[in-house]
């Protein structure tokens, strides 16, 4: 159970920083 959530919160993270430096480096 606790992995499970490290991976989802780890997932949430990514997509919360990932996605806009990936759509700003798209958008630059």
């Amino acid at each position: 159970m606790e992995g499970t959530y490290i991976v989802t919160n780890s997932h949430i993270v990514i997509q919360l920083i990932l996605v806009p430096i990936l759509e700003g480096g798209k958008t630059t």
